[in-house]
């Protein structure tokens, strides 16, 4: 029997993986507020922040997934404001360009 959280398992790992491999040398993870480990930086955190039900078809559930990517880099990166908006910048250009794709 597939688990209903299957979807979301592959979605992540696939955005692990894309990030990974277009943003060498970043920690690539998911966001967990609760978490009192330290993050290597920098970084790109995955957070999904909302699923509103769309529609129920009978047997089947339409849901539209809203994503939060949380970017992150050291207190001491020079120009650190700019230096941050470029990466997010890297980050959306990515996924517009090259969408995230499950394998």
């Amino acid at each position: 029997m597939t688990q209903s959280t299957d979807g979301l398992v592959q979605v992540i790992d696939a955005m692990k993986t894309q990030f990974a491999s277009v943003f060498p040398g970043v920690t690539i993870g998911v966001y967990d507020p609760k978490s009192v480990d330290p993050i290597v930086v920098p970084a790109i955190l995955i957070d999904l922040v909302a699923m509103p039900l769309e529609s129920d078809n009978h047997d089947k559930m339409a849901i539209r997934a809203h994503w939060c990517l949380h970017c992150l880099l050291a207190d001491n990166t020079p120009d650190l404001s700019i230096a941050i908006r470029t990466l997010a910048l890297s980050v959306m250009e990515n996924i517009k360009n090259d969408g995230v794709w499950l394998p």
